[in-house]
């Protein structure tokens, strides 16, 4: 419009945090918003308000926020209340002013309004293999502030794989040798049928980030409530302190050797010894990281966390024992990859990838592909039949050009609305306007919940359209 403005850009340091992890895992206090950003992005709005008023700033303002990782959850919620005020020093900013970037963001808020449309100039962008935006966890109803985005969905996305592969070339040439990588990370599935000699095997339908969720789903239930949480707060600690102090050597030898100890006494004893109040776990923990060179003041309390976050976990396996051991290992087996799909390179990647600005040399896929064909139109799900425990059929609008439906059915509202773990699809290579699915899942469930989407094949893969709304049908 050929107006002057002032551009305030607030860009926070996104890495080398050391200790300062401590305060990522800060959720409790009297606010609905994640206490450890919240009290940071505090700090940066008094600052930021002396700097406007030292420069005399005032009149046509823009504001630019942006963060990665920690430093997104900070710039997220500092988004929030320049939103929700409409000003800084009592100089007035339009919303339409703010633009707030934040990539890997853990959860912020819980608070009921993060969608408001206020907040829709905080763009919040996720990878698919990053587990650090799962928290603090949505099963307690930590959400961010503004839209969520997902880079590199691979589901309907016909040139999920060109970009895949700029994408990898970016990683190679930032960071050679290492185990970040575009792959999305498959899991591991655990056989306990022999309780005494696990069977470890790959899991290609499962990814470690909805692994993690499993966990965190469990967790939610055995843990039950924030306070009970706080109990793991000392081990926690004393974890992020070992890996801010110690070599990966190090911390890979005290990882073998407190394995080695655990299965001299083996897996069922300690269990037992656990579930009465034993401390033989939590002994094999601390001996192992105090002959590796940790102190610690209060050794009594670090062993009682400990208690309680093993128990924590022995309880969630007890909850769901078919999912949450090969979710643990396969975090445990991976963890390397899991870090290094976290890291800012990857996400720089994803977006080199797609931006006609970036161009690699003598690349055969550095031209841009071709015009994207247009989705199918969204679903609507207009009515849902249980015709016995076992059996639904689905009525649907009949979409104009689709090749063909999926169906997802959820145990839980929650995972329906993030579309994800259904535990049942069914996938409809024709154009109809009815779904049927039968199912032995189905007969334990009082409630289910349904989704829809609409597919086109184009060159060999599936271009999906929006989900349908969540439709609900009782017994």
């Amino acid at each position: 419009n050929n107006e002057n403005y002032t551009l305030v850009v607030v860009n926070f340091r996104n890495g080398m945090y050391g200790k300062e992890w401590k305060n990522n895992v800060d959720i409790f206090g009297n606010t609905t918003d994640h206490t450890g950003f919240y009290n940071t992005s505090s700090k940066v709005y008094d600052e930021l308000t002396d700097y406007f008023a030292e420069n005399n700033i005032k009149d046509n303002i823009k504001i630019w926020i942006a963060g990665y990782s920690r430093g997104g959850g900070i710039a997220n919620l500092l988004a929030e209340r320049i939103n929700s005020s409409k000003h800084v020093n009592y100089e007035p900013i339009d919303n339409n002013n703010i633009y707030t970037y934040t990539f890997g963001c853990p959860n912020t808020t819980k608070g009921t309004e993060y969608k408001r449309t206020l907040y829709k100039n905080i763009f919040n962008l996720v990878l698919a293999n990053d587990i650090v935006p799962q928290i603090a966890p949505e099963q307690w109803n930590w959400h961010k502030y503004g839209q969520v985005i997902q880079i590199n969905d691979p589901e309907g996305d016909i040139y999920y794989d060109i970009k895949k592969a700029r994408a990898q070339k970016f990683l190679d040439l930032m960071v050679p040798n290492t185990d970040v990588s575009t792959e999305i990370i498959g899991g591991l599935k655990v056989d306990l049928t022999d309780i005494t000699n696990p069977i470890i095997l790959p899991d290609k339908d499962k990814k470690v980030s909805e692994l993690f969720d499993d966990l965190l789903t469990a967790l939610s239930h055995t843990i039950e409530s924030e306070e009970n949480l706080s109990k793991a707060k000392p081990a926690i600690d004393a974890a992020i302190d070992f890996i801010m102090d110690s070599s990966s050597e190090t911390q890979k030898a005290v990882a073998d050797k407190i394995l080695a100890d655990a299965q001299e006494v083996g897996l069922s004893n300690l269990m037992t010894d656990l579930f009465f109040g034993g401390t033989q776990a939590a002994d094999i923990i601390v001996n192992a990281l105090e002959e590796a060179g940790m102190e610690y003041e209060n050794v009594d309390e670090l062993k009682t966390s400990l208690n309680s976050t093993l128990m924590f976990l022995l309880q969630a396996a007890i909850y769901d024992a078919n999912k949450i051991p090969s979710a643990v290992l396969s975090i445990y087996y991976s963890i390397n990859k899991v870090i290094g799909n976290h890291l800012n390179y990857s996400y720089l990647a994803w977006l080199q990838s797609v931006d006609p600005n970036y161009k690699l040399d003598s690349d055969e896929l550095t031209p841009d592909p071709a015009p994207p064909v247009k989705k199918p139109g969204k679903a609507t799900i207009t009515k849902i039949t249980r015709k016995n425990a076992k059996k639904l059929v689905i009525k649907i609008k009949k979409i104009s050009k689709a090749n063909g439906y999926k169906a997802y059915v959820y145990k839980t509202k929650k995972k329906a609305n993030k579309k994800s773990g259904s535990i049942v699809t069914k996938l409809v290579k024709k154009n109809k306007t009815s779904i049927t699915i039968t199912s032995k899942k189905f007969k334990k469930c009082k409630t289910l919940y349904v989704r829809v989407r609409a597919y086109k094949n184009v060159n060999g893969k599936k271009l999906y359209g929006a989900w349908s709304k969540v439709k609900k049908i009782k017994k």
